[in-house]
């Protein structure tokens, strides 16, 4: 007949077309350790309190005296007292503040260069 009534021998309560549901992967998607929220895969950060991702264990830094150094240097350009870096830097509170100054020196960097490339012209 043409028209769009319900299909053959059906009163119009079947589902109709749906798509095939595809199962969503989730292995990938890890959990803050700052506010316990279950976060997408795709996150460099919390949805909902905003902190870091945490690097995986295979990405954890080799040399541990390396990375030992690297918060001590960020804790005396921030300027804590040298007495108490060392417990400072324990302190997993002060990973975040270690980033902040990574993020702050890497900016500072970016802006020197552009200044300097302009000199250079």
């Amino acid at each position: 007949d043409g028209g769009r009534g319900p299909g053959p021998g059906g009163k119009g309560q079947g589902k109709g077309w749906q798509r095939p549901q595809v199962e969503e992967d989730t292995s990938k998607d890890w959990e803050c350790d700052k506010c316990g929220s279950r976060n997408f895969a795709k996150r460099a950060e919390c949805f909902k309190c905003r902190a870091p991702r945490p690097r995986p264990p295979d990405e954890e830094p080799r040399d541990l005296r390396a990375e030992r150094e690297r918060k001590l240097k960020a804790a005396y350009a921030m300027g804590i007292d040298p007495e108490h870096a060392e417990t400072v830097i324990m302190d997993p509170r002060f990973a975040d503040s270690i980033e902040q100054y990574e993020r702050m020196q890497k900016a500072q960097e970016g802006q020197q260069q552009a200044v300097q490339q302009q000199y250079q012209q």
